[in-house]
């Protein structure tokens, strides 16, 4: 009897054996070609009860941990639309009253307060669509494929032990897989909180420059009141991109490790098989 190939499980899609061993059950000790015959058994049946079981608790703690996410972007949302609203009230009515008055601000003045208009709604922005591409990830897997897994439970050749351990290692690929989305969306989360936080540095600035100012532009100096305005919004971008960039550095950084654990743990699997002389 052969039990069941980790082929009959293998997810929809085309990125598989995304599994970082340790989250399940330790580091894997390296084995030589020479001494995987001498170590390789077949698991057995209170292992893979074991395992099964742990892996299922792994991922329910990592559906969690992505729903908390979800639902903190989905706050999120909801203030940057309200910030959204009204600052789009508070602009369309400031304009239209430097377009009524008699003595418009100097022109450097002005473009100061265009950019710092285009600059808090445009990271507002930003922040919302961040956070749509939170709320609906590309994948996200939930287990083995039940229409692979049925007709494997009728082949002659399976052993309910074979079935237990071809669903299991469905469970790891999909662990980590759904692990790297989770990763994923904790970057994008911590973006879009920075980028709603960081537009409020022009939005002060906007007020600031709107009392300063008293209703006459004509006391204010242009060239300082510019140079302020694009040193403080500059020294801000400049330091929400140094921290995005460390972000993504360590974002990518784990994902590499994880696919590199994967693709270390597959050639592992293939070396059982062998060994084993597993039908595929």
């Amino acid at each position: 009897m052969t039990r069941v190939s980790e082929l009959a499980f293998r997810s929809p899609s085309p990125r598989s054996y995304l599994l970082g061993v340790e989250y399940v059950f330790g580091a894997m000790p390296v084995t030589s070609p020479m001494e995987e015959h001498r170590k390789v058994q077949e698991v057995p049946s209170e292992s893979i009860e074991f395992l099964s079981s742990e892996a299922v608790r792994q991922l329910d703690q990592l559906f969690e941990a992505k729903e908390s996410v979800s639902n903190r972007t989905a706050i999120l949302i909801g203030l940057a639309g309200v910030m959204l609203t009204i600052f789009v009230e508070t602009f369309t009515a400031f304009w239209s009253s430097i377009a009524r008055e008699a003595s418009p601000p100097d022109r450097m003045v002005l473009w100061s307060l265009v950019a710092l208009t285009l600059l808090i709604l445009s990271s507002l922005l930003v922040s919302v669509l961040i956070c749509l591409l939170v709320l609906v990830p590309k994948r996200y897997n939930v287990g083995a494929e039940l229409r692979g897994v049925y007709r494997a439970a009728h082949d002659v050749d399976v052993t309910h032990d074979g079935l237990r351990e071809g669903v299991l290692r469905g469970m790891l690929r999909d662990f980590t897989s759904n692990y790297l989305t989770f990763r994923r969306n904790v970057y994008r989360y911590d973006v879009a909180s920075l980028l709603l936080a960081g537009s409020l540095v022009p939005a002060v600035l906007f007020v600031i420059l709107v009392l300063f100012a008293e209703g006459s532009w004509a006391d204010m100096n242009p060239g300082q009141t510019a140079s302020i305005v694009g040193g403080v919004v500059l020294t801000v971008v400049l330091l929400i991109m140094i921290r995005v960039g460390l972000w993504r550095r360590n974002w990518r950084a784990d994902a590499l490790r994880e696919e590199r654990r994967a693709d270390e743990f597959a050639a592992f699997i293939r070396s059982v098989d062998r060994v084993l002389h597993r039908t595929q």
